[in-house]
């Protein structure tokens, strides 16, 4: 089967609330049917969840990451220093959306690193 990729305006829904984003998607060449592509599938569901947290002020998984690998902390010390279940904090660097509470703890230290610096120099010494 030959296949072209075009663009597509999609609406995906968390909870009740609608995202749409254009995105790429594949179709049969001669059908003009859409055909299954995880990847191109995949692609989209990140460009949604973007909106989704700029819409909503969440944290960047991203920023997570880069956060501890600046301060060379493991996931573990950081969740257990800002009371956040492992798990979780795991689930959120990984793309999981985190609640109102964590969201905040999580973006007071990364957004303003100098009394986690202080206290971290501290405690790892």
């Amino acid at each position: 089967m030959e296949t072209i990729v075009k663009e597509v305006t999609r609406t995906l829904y968390y909870g009740e609330e609608p995202i749409t984003v254009t995105s790429l998607a594949r179709f049969d060449k001669e059908t003009g049917e859409e055909v299954p592509d995880d990847n191109l599938d995949q692609e989209t569901i990140k460009k949604s969840d973007a909106i989704y947290r700029k819409k909503h002020h969440l944290i960047e998984p991203e920023a997570i990451t880069e956060f501890r690998q600046k301060f060379g902390i493991a996931l573990e010390e950081l969740a257990d220093l800002l009371s956040i279940d492992s798990f979780d904090l795991d689930l959120i660097e990984t793309g999981a959306f985190p609640s109102d509470k964590q969201n905040l703890i999580l973006k007071s230290v990364i957004e303003n690193p100098e009394p986690f610096k202080e206290y971290w120099s501290v405690r790892s010494a």
